[in-house]
């Protein structure tokens, strides 16, 4: 709003790749906001990193996380992150 794009692209750049991945809804909210501001590249590398790295011990973030992937266009990302999910004794949400 305030025209700061290039402050705005520095800033999903780091978010990308540094916020911590032990709080899947949180990651699904910062994918829904990636996507608000454009940030396509940095929502892309957001989706890889939490599909691999992201805690699986929130059973109620993880489906909103599935599920903002998928939004994102994501679906390889969703399903390496639904891979993991028998692992971690997820396997009803994995059947779904």
């Amino acid at each position: 709003e305030v025209g700061a794009g290039d402050q705005r692209t520095a800033l999903a750049v780091r978010a990308a790749a540094q916020v911590a991945l032990d709080n899947p809804a949180a990651v699904a909210d910062l994918l829904y906001r990636l996507r608000e501001v454009g940030a396509g590249d940095q929502r892309t590398a957001l989706a890889v990193r939490a599909a691999a790295h992201v805690a699986l011990d929130d059973p109620g973030g993880v489906p909103n996380l599935l599920g903002a992937l998928r939004e994102a266009g994501a679906q390889e990302q969703a399903e390496v992150l639904m891979e993991r999910l028998p692992g971690a004794g997820m396997f009803q949400l994995f059947c779904e």
